[in-house]
């Protein structure tokens, strides 16, 4: 069967989105039995970081402007044809773009979130745009839905009102590899690898809801004044807390966007994670941080409800009382949050890349069978 995925958000920074393309493509080619292709635009360092077996697919030159190429492809059916994307045997679309032709060669589509619907203040007014554009032509045109929670199902079946039976529910998974590298300690930074703190990972922006943290901070830290509050992402330039990351709080330290190996380094040393999002389509910090044996303390909003263990784990994320309380004891009496920790962990280490791979080729074959 020759597949062709849908790789155009695949370069740096990484979005969730981004990761979730190049690690369920690399799966699908080591798998075997399929042929995977990849669409990419550009010549950027990301495509290193595709596996040896995926044959790209690289139909768009680098000099003509990614904007122009998307909107060749969704606003005129016979440019798609003229690229020969129908040549396939099938066409996974992996995120909120037109790709397939109409007809012809089936279609499976992922939809990670419909966040940009339901919260379009956290978005660019053009990818709200293009959500609200393409989620009923995609759910519509596809054999196969796939979504990453059931939470985004339901909210899909919610906006749509499509038939419940193409809609499937494959989560996020663990690159394993990236997961084993050896510790990389972040460099150059007011913290220590014997240091005690508490870790937030992800990019800063409102939608993230790490104001929430730093209103808790000051109390925390009272009772606790050892303790440090690590995080690590990229600054989104819209966000509100750009003068906090500038002039952060004692006891803050910001550092940015850090590397694969940083990361799940510091997720073997944190006391715990905080993922206080009012949004998430999935959570993948959350299984990443299970995997590394990291406690996590988080939201009880959207899909992240689905990531908690153990109910002590949720918390209101438009409380800072209820949040503040949640986040002392745990540290004040972690017993219950280890324990939760250790079930999680099982969990996690079933939720590879390779296992969410055999979910999404079962989908394959039943889209193609019944074709």
């Amino acid at each position: 069967m020759r597949v062709l995925l849908d790789l155009r958000p695949l370069r740096p920074p990484l979005s969730g989105v981004a990761r979730y393309c190049l690690n369920l493509t690399n799966a699908l080619a080591r798998s075997g039995g399929l042929e995977v292709h990849g669409l990419v635009q550009g010549d950027d360092g990301s495509l290193e970081r595709l596996a040896s077996k995926v044959v790209e697919e690289r139909r768009f030159e680098p000099w003509v402007p990614r904007v122009a190429q998307n909107l060749v492809l969704d606003l005129l059916p016979t440019a798609r044809r003229a690229w020969r994307i129908s040549d396939f045997d099938l066409i996974h679309e992996t995120y909120s773009a037109r790709l397939a032709p109409c007809g012809r060669p089936p279609l499976v589509a992922t939809i990670h979130d419909v966040i940009p619907i339901d919260a379009p203040e956290f978005y660019s007014s053009r990818i709200a745009w293009s959500v609200r554009r393409n989620l009923g032509r995609q759910v519509a045109d596809a054999a196969a839905v796939i979504c990453v929670s059931a939470y985004t199902r339901d909210r899909v079946l919610a906006l749509t009102g499509c038939d419940p039976d193409k809609v499937h529910v494959v989560g996020c998974g663990v690159d394993e590899e990236e997961a084993s590298q050896p510790d990389a300690w972040p460099a150059g930074v007011a913290l220590h690898p014997e240091d005690d703190f508490c870790l937030v990972l992800g990019n800063v922006e409102d939608r993230k809801n790490l104001g929430l943290v730093l209103r808790a901070w000051p109390f925390v830290r009272r009772r606790h004044p050892r303790l440090k509050l690590v995080v690590a992402g990229g600054v989104n330039f819209r966000t509100r807390l750009t003068a906090q990351v500038e002039s952060p709080p004692e006891g803050v330290v910001f550092l940015g966007s850090v590397t694969d190996a940083e990361k799940w380094t510091l997720l073997r040393r944190a006391r715990m994670l905080l993922f206080p999002s009012l949004f998430e389509g999935f959570g993948i910090p959350a299984l990443e941080a299970y995997y590394a044996r990291c406690s996590v303390l988080m939201s009880r909003r959207s899909a992240l409800a689905e990531l908690i263990f153990d109910e002590r784990q949720g918390f209101d994320p438009l409380s800072t009382d209820d949040f503040m309380k949640r986040w002392l004891d745990a540290l004040d009496a972690p017993t219950w949050l280890e324990d939760a920790t250790a079930e999680a962990h099982r969990w996690a280490q079933t939720r590879t890349w390779s296992a969410v791979a055999s979910d999404v080729k079962a989908i394959y074959s039943k889209v193609c069978s019944h074709g």
